[in-house]
């Protein structure tokens, strides 16, 4: 549910924003939800330092229940209309023929084909852009076990690390997001993440063995290194799924993307703990190295996608 709920707004996003701030606007979504995330961390904090049952039972209600403002909220958001006709989504099988399209009307490009395809140098780069989403679980699951189990920094860090992730990510995602225009600039800001991804996840591996207090200063620059990962890469992955997207088929196309996040967060949790926490250095080499390779083989597929769509 959680990613079909993600597919259907990334689909919204694209016919609410302007294409020409739509990666800024959807930098500054995630922005704000940097924000939310380092109150909701805190909260945490306080409910875990209490360990009462019913401010547990309490705290996951009261998410359940913010959903429903949420729900309030999208009536009021305008939608884009495209020149071609309506904004409605299109499925992934037949499209009608006022379906929505940014061409001029009764132009060649404005008539969607019967079905939709999903280029495979897109599903490609949806792929490449999976094996990058591996780093929230190296973030949420790798970094965690690690420093629990592996190093001399106290537990606190743990909350530490993600109040860091939170506040560089609310000052710096927006700012990155404004200059990752165009397919080349997204190429260039997902391996030059992906490069520092694969840093973050050398520098962890070598807080083993330290001083409590060396430890501590050489997870906060890998969390340093892992934060700048992640807004470069994201960064990136927004304007690639969205400048090489069909814009006859955007639903369907956000969902092939999204499909490959799902899968990359399904593997994630096993793929971090069979390598880093499992292996150790070289383990966390390994995770390190899937990131650099796949950064570097999206520039050429990028490329290719956006040559078969134009």
């Amino acid at each position: 549910m959680d990613r079909a709920a993600s597919a259907v707004r990334q689909a919204l996003y694209a016919r609410a924003f302007d294409p020409r701030t739509r990666v800024a606007d959807r930098a500054a979504i995630r922005a704000v939800t940097n924000v939310a995330i380092g109150v909701g961390a805190a909260t945490a904090a306080l409910v875990l330092q209490a360990d009462s049952r019913w401010l547990f039972q309490a705290a996951i209600v009261a998410n359940a229940v913010s959903f429903l403002g949420v729900v309030a909220l999208l009536p009021g958001i305008a939608i884009r209309e495209p020149a071609g006709g309506s904004a409605a989504g299109i499925s992934a099988a037949e499209v009608p023929d006022q379906s929505a399209s940014l061409a001029a009307p009764g132009s060649p490009e404005a008539r969607p084909p019967a079905k939709i395809r999903v280029a495979r140098s897109y599903q490609a780069v949806s792929a490449l852009n999976a094996v990058m989403t591996l780093q929230f679980a190296f973030f949420d699951i790798g970094l965690p076990l690690w420093l629990l189990q592996d190093t001399r920094a106290p537990r606190f860090m743990v909350s530490g690390m993600l109040i860091l992730n939170t506040v560089l990510v609310v000052l710096f995602q927006v700012r990155v997001a404004r200059g990752v225009t165009g397919i080349a600039a997204a190429t260039r800001a997902t391996w030059l993440g992906a490069l520092t991804l694969a840093g973050a996840c050398v520098v962890t591996a070598c807080a083993k063995g330290l001083s409590p207090v060396a430890a501590v200063a050489v997870l906060l620059l890998a969390g340093v290194l892992l934060s700048a990962g992640e807004v470069l890469t994201q960064a990136g992955s927004w304007t690639l799924r969205y400048d090489l997207a069909d814009d006859r088929a955007v639903g369907a196309y956000q969902g092939v993307f999204n499909a490959g996040t799902a899968a990359g967060q399904m593997a994630g949790p096993l793929v971090v703990t069979q390598t880093a926490i499992r292996h150790g250095l070289a383990g966390w080499t390994e995770l390190g190295a899937a990131f650099a390779l796949a950064g570097f083989a999206m520039v050429p597929v990028a490329r290719r996608a956006d040559a078969a769509r134009s």
